[in-house]
Parts: C-alpha cells; sequence; structure tokens
C-alpha cells in the first residue's frame, strides 16, 4: 500500500511504499545456497550499508565517481540540461531519480535547470529503498540549490525498492508535469537490465525523458580491474554490507572474490565484474561462494541499440571518462 506523510521531521514529503518486501535474512541465505546474485536492495536498506554507500562516494579511490560528478557540473551536464528542457518545450517537469546515492549528480543537474531561467519549476523525487540516503541526496540537493530559486524546487521523496516501480507509479502522476527519469549509474549494478528497461518505458508517457549513465568497456579490451576495487576497501566493505548487515559476519577483504565474466548482462558484448565473497560459515552452513554485486561495463553501440530495442529513441549521447570510459544517454519513448 503507498502512504503519504511527513519524513525528515517534515522538511520533505514522502511517498512511502510498504508491502511485502521486508528485509530477508531467509532470502539472502536462499540466494548464497542457490549461488545467484543477493538482491541489491540489502546493500543499501541498512544503516550500515547506507553510511558504507556515502563513505565510498567521498573516498578520494573512487574517481569513476569523481569524474561522472564532474560531468554533471561541467558544461556536458549543462548541455544534457538544456537539451531536456528544449526537448520538453516547457519549464516545469519532475525529475525521478532512481537510486539518487548522495545525491551530488542530482544537484548538479537540478541546478542547471534552476538557473536556466527564472521560471523553471522542478519538482524532484529522490527514490530509494534507505531512509538515510534519501535524506542525504535531499540535504544535498536543498544545500546546492540557489537562495534565489528555493520556491522553484519542491521534494517528494520515494522510500521503495526498483521493483516496486509500478506500485509507486500514481506517484509520478502527482502533478501534470512531465517525468526526467533517471539512472545515473545504478542500470548497470542490475541482473536484468533490459526487463527493468522494458517495465520503465512501460511506466512513461510519450513525452517523458530517461537520462542513463553507464560504465563502458576498456577500449583496448584487457582484463583492466576496476580502479575502487583495488585502490582501498572502502568498495568492497560496501559491496560486503548485506552480509555483514543480516547475517552479523564482519568484514575481511582475504573473504572477497572479484571475477570478470561474459554473458551475465541481458544486453550482449556487456564484461561484467562479479564481486563476491567465498568460503562463508552461517551457523555450522558453509558457503563455498556467493555473488554480491554486478558491474556492468557495455559496448556503447551495443548498449544504444538495445536501449532502442527496449523502446526507446535515443536523442543524444556522449561519451567521457579519465580513469575510465562512460556514456550517459537522453532518451525517450518511442511514439
Amino acid at each position: 500500500m503507498t502512504q503519504w506523510g511527513e519524513l525528515f521531521d517534515g522538511f520533505v514529503d514522502a511517498a512511502l511504499y510498504t508491502g511485502d518486501e521486508a528485509v530477508s535474512r531467509e532470502e539472502i541465505l536462499g540466494c548464497l545456497n542457490a549461488g545467484t546474485l543477493v538482491p541489491g536492495r540489502y546493500m543499501y536498506s541498512s544503516d550500515l550499508g547506507a553510511k558504507n554507500w556515502i563513505r565510498l562516494c567521498g573516498d578520494s579511490m573512487y574517481r569513476h565517481h569523481r569524474e561522472t560528478v564532474e560531468f554533471w557540473a561541467n558544461s556536458a551536464g549543462n548541455e544534457i540540461a538544456t537539451l531536456v528542457l528544449d526537448t520538453l518545450g516547457r519549464d516545469d517537469l519532475d525529475y525521478i531519480s532512481l537510486g539518487p546515492g548522495d545525491g551530488e549528480k542530482d544537484a548538479e543537474l537540478i541546478n542547471h535547470w534552476l538557473d536556466h531561467s527564472a521560471t523553471t519549476d522542478v519538482f524532484y523525487y529522490p527514490y530509494d529503498i534507505s531512509r538515510l540516503l534519501i535524506a542525504k541526496a535531499v540535504e544535498t540537493v536543498c544545500d546546492s540549490a540557489p537562495k534565489r530559486s528555493t520556491d522553484r524546487l519542491r521534494i517528494k521523496a520515494v522510500l521503495a525498492d526498483f521493483n516496486h516501480l509500478k506500485a509507486v507509479s500514481q506517484v509520478f502522476k502527482h502533478r501534470e508535469s512531465p517525468n526526467v527519469v533517471a539512472l545515473l549509474g545504478s542500470l548497470g549494478n542490475l541482473g536484468d537490465e533490459r526487463k527493468f528497461l522494458q517495465r520503465l518505458k512501460s511506466q512513461m508517457t510519450k513525452e517523458d525523458l530517461l537520462i542513463l549513465e553507464v560504465r563502458l568497456r576498456p577500449d583496448d579490451d584487457e582484463d583492466h580491474e576496476l580502479m575502487e576495487l583495488k585502490d582501498g576497501d572502502a568498495a568492497l566493505r560496501f559491496d560486503f554490507g548485506a552480509i555483514e548487515s543480516f547475517l552479523g559476519l564482519k568484514f575481511s577483504r582475504d573473504l572477497m572474490t572479484i571475477r570478470r565474466e561474459a554473458n551475465v548482462s541481458s544486453i550482449s558484448e556487456t564484461l561484467t565484474t562479479v564481486v563476491g565473497c567465498q568460503n562463508l560459515s552461517y551457523y555450522e552452513h558453509k558457503y563455498p561462494e556467493a555473488r554480491l554485486m554486478y558491474i556492468h561495463q557495455y559496448n556503447e553501440g551495443t548498449f544504444i541499440k538495445a536501449l532502442e530495442k527496449s523502446g526507446f529513441k535515443v536523442l543524444t549521447s556522449m561519451r567521457r571518462g579519465k580513469s575510465e570510459n562512460f556514456l550517459v544517454c537522453l532518451a525517450q519513448r518511442k511514439r
């Protein structure tokens, strides 16, 4: 059921989804038994997991995050923001951020819109499973917004898992303004991205827009380990968070495994880093291998084709990156 109410001491109105997706230790153990991916919501839903993610975003070793934030803060991000407004042909929009993280990217994009004209009106919906992460995103966006424009920025938080997208679709229809839906990095951690994109498309109108940010494969196709996984423990500690939070086991780098695999993603020619752990012991039961996190790196052309086959028209795409290549796409549901 969907409940409307106040959250975070009243400074943000919230649409709170509560259903049968309660945190389940049994579900995690079932994934360990079956050798399947632990659902991503368990990485973020606990306070420990959320704090680990915020810590990772602030870690100087996490260069991919820093470089993608810079993209949204600079001229390229402003170009995407301007194209959004030009395509919509109006100055009011509902911005739905699926997995806002620490809110830095959302803040930069929203500021471009608010700076575009004195009449731009933005309704921001941070959408996450974690109260702590939603609070962090809202704080970041509010603190960053130009003071002269605070009356043109409103916020309604959506506390739910991505799998509840349909159940809270009425939130997206809260007013008549077009929706701009963003996945700024989170698509590349899903187990079946194509299915998710198709479900998302079914919730969108022909006027709505989709902003995606994904990682790309290395140009030389050599086996480059992702920098955040070899520089310090912050990323691996975050990936272990579901096990630590819900099974009470302590993180050890010696438990962690990092493998590069093909044919994991539902999009062809994708290289996937599978972060896991081995030889876990829990109440006298030993689990030889657990799959904790997928990090997909796409072939640029194949990803765009998959997006189009999922029912989207790509309006523009930008390839960027210093330490690691990434792709930003602006797309619209095909008419």
